[in-house]
């Protein structure tokens, strides 16, 4: 899930990174990517109850991120940083590629992925699977160390369509997982959820895409049931989702795109046109650190026939009203970014290059200054995509 970064210039950080099992890369680790055995499913170990984080501040960083693999293989990877997103090494390989990672506190932390489920009680220093499944998870998010929602799209159906969304829901930190039963329109029995994001513990939206077009839900129970609010919004395209403070969500997607709610996801207003003055692409990722600063990340569209992609983040100081590109290292490949994480003036934004390519390579920024200057992170030679990172509180 997405959440603010918080990097303390100046103090000893950890970040996470969960990587996909990217396609067409097949170099191996380096002699410092520490890669230690595939997980196997285990008993789930007790959620440890939130601490205060040791560093300076009482504020510790973490991220989430992937692994490189031949073509035709699936393997995913958790690392880590200790110098605020600069250089990563390996903590541990999973069999099969990760999506998306919640930290509700200091200790807990869950990743999602195609056939799995994992979890960590020490900050990320392990982890156990809590659950295989043959379901295909994109997005997770916990709201206390309890309880957690994660969506996604069951197995593909004759015609490699999504066989439905799919909500699952935990109330015991993951040690059981209950599928929820979803409005049966038509769009939604062949969509896959792709966001989910919750205002309050009760209060929550999640955004995919089916055959016949984009998909959004709401839910004021804490995902026990959800009601179909497609028909309040034009869903197609919506990528990724930021919930802020009680009420209001943002919601960004291709075009680029952005839709904003005040009141809970219960009306929408379209809030592209500042930024489709800025670029033509698309956005996948959504930060907000308070209701007036936000920042959003993706890709523009280049080339005589707009078709290669070059990393993007765009930076609002009024709420969404005015967006401002904010400029990349000149040496940024073609790719996209589709995770970000800010706090304050400090910032981690990570995805994939060379898009179009066979060969998919990681790709990764740090800021210390709100974005005014952005420089290179430094992955492990396995690395491969990059699909989302977060923080520990």
């Amino acid at each position: 899930m997405r959440s603010d970064l918080s990097l303390r210039h100046g103090c000893a950080l950890m970040l996470l990174v969960v990587f996909f099992g990217a396609y067409g890369c097949g170099s191996g680790g380096g002699d410092n990517d520490m890669v230690s055995p595939r997980l196997t499913p285990t008993s789930a170990p007790s959620p440890s109850p939130p601490v205060a984080s040791p560093t300076i501040g009482g504020i510790q960083a973490i991220a989430v991120g992937a692994l490189s693999v031949p073509v035709g293989e699936n393997q995913g990877v958790i690392l880590r940083s200790r110098d605020s997103g600069s250089s990563w090494t390996v903590v541990q390989t999973v069999a099969n590629s990760l999506n998306a990672l919640s930290f509700p506190d200091h200790n807990n932390g869950w990743a999602v992925g195609p056939s799995s489920i994992v979890h960590s009680a020490d900050s990320g220093d392990s982890w156990s699977v809590q659950r295989e499944i043959p379901e295909d998870l994109r997005d997770v998010e916990f709201t206390s160390s309890s309880h957690g929602v994660a969506v996604g799209g069951l197995p593909p159906q004759p015609g490699n369509f999504s066989g439905g969304g799919l909500v699952l829901v935990t109330d015991d930190s993951g040690t059981t997982w209950s599928p929820v039963t979803l409005p049966q329109s038509v769009p939604l029995q062949r969509a896959t959820l792709m966001s989910v994001c919750f205002t309050t513990t009760a209060t929550g939206v999640t955004f995919g895409e089916g055959v016949s077009g984009g998909v959004a839900l709401r839910s004021d129970d804490g995902g026990a049931a959800w009601q179909d609010i497609s028909d309040r919004l034009d869903g197609d395209g919506l990528k990724g989702a930021a919930c802020i403070g009680a009420s209001e969500i943002w919601v960004v997607g291709v075009g680029p795109r952005a839709i904003h709610s005040m009141d809970g996801g219960l009306t929408w207003e379209d809030r592209s046109a500042p930024l489709t003055a800025v670029f033509t692409g698309e956005l996948f990722a959504v930060e907000f650190e308070t209701p007036l600063v936000g920042w959003a990340a993706g890709d523009r569209s280049v080339g005589e026939t707009q078709t290669i992609a070059k990393p993007i983040v765009v930076h609002t100081l009024d709420g969404g009203t005015t967006w401002q590109e904010q400029a990349l290292p000149e040496s940024a490949a073609a790719g996209s970014i589709s995770g970000s994480a800010f706090r304050s003036s400090n910032g981690l934004l990570v995805g994939q290059a060379n898009r179009e390519a066979d060969a998919t390579l990681p790709i990764g920024f740090v800021t210390i200054d709100g974005g005014t200057t952005w420089s290179p992170a430094s992955f492990p030679p396995s690395t491969g995509l990059l699909q989302d990172v977060t923080l520990i509180p």
